[in-house]
């Protein structure tokens, strides 16, 4: 029987790869910014603040619709890139004809349950007349944009496996620029919000026969052959899927609405309004284990193990060194950043502000682990943590609320996350790729103490000293911010040889193929 290997062709570089995808990610992530910082004060000249939160009404419904992939696309991608690592073909085509197929049926649930449910919006809304044909006309365009995008998700996730970045990114940007364009114009000439669902609809059909065509040629190029359907290939992926469906749910957060419901509502404005930047500063350091996992998955295949830990590591120390900076930004900061942004009155307190960053700060290197336990191939292992972490940090985040507030939501995802996501996923990592647990441990431990350290002297001192005080202006903000960085970012680098190591190893040739 064809066991499916191939002759030894030439290998994607997997770190230039890793830097497209880094590039790819922030540079999607400062769309959004973009979109909610400049153009939403635009959005609401044009269509009024009634008719824009109408639109943001039906786009939580749109927002659920895109659930139906259930974890379709990013699992294929991860099968895709460790066959392909591999040099297993006729898996690699398997995956991807199967995980296309899937998806290709998910795709139309949204655009089947959206076109009907749009008359029924309006009038739960509580929108009548002429903005509620606006809103049923958007919500039918967005529906189909979004069905449209979860099989774009999945080409986007097969070519990142592939080690291809580089066309799919520029495609999935172009389009993301064109859909922005296309929205702002629409808006100019007077069509209200439908500008959004058609805004949505050029994102994401735009590149979709560019894309494909592009697999295509991949495939064609590299002698892989046409994707085929699998029976077995199905029942993995399947059963892989749910289970991410079903820690994705549970991994919800909804600790505005615990404080909301169990405290007080006012209450839940200081927590997002306070934890806002470390939300941001979070997402900031996920995208950097998120760009190396395409490339993570892709070297397991090879069974390099020795070059495979040193990744995983050095990604570990990374994490850290991000997170490290980030939350240490964080609490030093917040209080102007919130004065700034919204008034001191929104600004939850110094110990609200140092809660947060020890929950981010856990919930960073929970990610770091994470992705290196999904690159690898542990998805039901690890959809089996995140499950009990998400049951966990809503239960307790109930009970701590009731005795201290929104202060205690924050301290329950710090805790649930020390004491019992982050030891789980740690000897779980550990196993995977060989070591001791107690080394990992030591490694975390270690590292985050010296950085706590230098976080808390550096945080006194501009307490107490006058001169040293960050301005509440927006210019003098952003010099201080820079300082700070700047500042922080080279003791951490000084106190830790192991982070010096861990930037040089991470973008160093380990994770790409050797040189013969």
């Amino acid at each position: 029987m064809v066991s499916g290997k191939t002759l030894p062709r030439r290998t994607p570089s997997r770190r230039k790869a890793a830097l497209v995808s880094l590039v790819y990610n922030y540079a999607t992530f400062g769309f959004f910014i973009v979109q909610a910082l400049i153009l939403v004060p635009f959005y609401l000249t044009h269509a009024g603040q009634s008719l824009y939160g109408a639109w943001l009404a039906t786009g939580n419904v749109v927002a659920y619709f895109a659930s139906f992939e259930f974890g379709v696309s990013s699992v294929v991608g991860q099968r895709a890139a460790k066959h392909h690592g591999a040099g297993d073909d006729l898996q690699v085509r398997r995956s991807i004809g199967t995980g296309l197929a899937v998806l290709a049926v998910l795709a139309l649930l949204p655009m089947l349950l959206g076109l009907p449910l749009a008359v029924l919006l309006p009038r739960f809304i509580g929108v009548t007349g002429a903005d509620s044909d606006q809103v049923i006309e958007a919500f039918r365009i967005a529906s189909i944009a979004t069905g449209t995008m979860l099989f774009v998700q999945g080409l986007q996730n097969i070519l990142f496996g592939l080690q291809r970045q580089l066309v799919a990114s520029i495609l999935l940007l172009g389009a993301n620029i064109l859909g922005i364009f296309t929205t702002v114009v629409l808006f100019l000439r007077g069509h209200g919000i439908v500008s959004f669902g058609y805004g949505a609809l050029v994102r994401s059909a735009g590149p979709l026969v560019g894309m494909a065509a592009y697999l295509w040629r991949v495939l064609k190029n590299e002698g892989i052959g046409f994707p085929l359907l699998g029976r077995s290939e199905f029942r993995v992926l399947s059963k892989q899927s749910v289970w991410m469906f079903l820690s994705n749910i549970t991994g919800q957060q909804a600790d505005n609405l615990v404080v909301a419901s169990v405290w007080d509502p006012s209450q839940a404005t200081l927590l997002n309004n306070t934890r806002k930047a470390a939300d941001v500063v979070a997402m900031l350091g996920r995208q950097l284990a998120n760009s190396l996992m395409p490339g993570i998955a892709h070297l397991s295949g090879t069974g390099d193990q020795t070059r495979l830990r040193s990744i995983c590591l050095s990604l570990l120390r990374a994490g850290l060194f991000v997170g490290l900076l980030g939350m240490g930004c964080y609490v030093i900061l917040n209080r102007e950043f919130v004065t700034l942004w919204v008034g001191f009155g929104f600004y939850g307190g110094d110990l609200a502000n140092i809660l947060a960053a020890f929950a981010g700060l856990t919930l960073l290197l929970s990610g770091v682990l994470a992705v290196s336990l999904y690159s690898l191939g542990d998805i039901i292992v690890l959809a089996k943590v995140m499950i009990l972490d998400g049951i966990l940090k809503t239960g307790v985040s109930i009970v701590f609320c009731r005795y201290w507030g929104f202060r205690g939501v924050l301290l329950a995802a710090g805790v649930v996350s020390l004491a019992i996501t982050l030891p789980l996923q740690v000897v779980l990592y550990s196993r995977r790729l060989e070591l001791r647990p107690q080394a990992v441990f030591r490694l975390i431990l270690a590292t985050a103490g010296k950085g706590c350290i230098a976080i808390g002297a550096l945080w006194l001192a501009i307490r107490m000293n006058p001169i040293l005080k960050i301005p509440t202006n927006p210019i003098g903000f952003l010099i201080g911010a820079f300082v700070c960085v700047v500042l922080l970012g080279t003791v951490l680098w000084g106190i830790d040889p192991g982070i010096r190591g861990a930037a040089r190893d991470v973008w160093a040739s380990r994770i790409g193929p050797r040189k013969a």
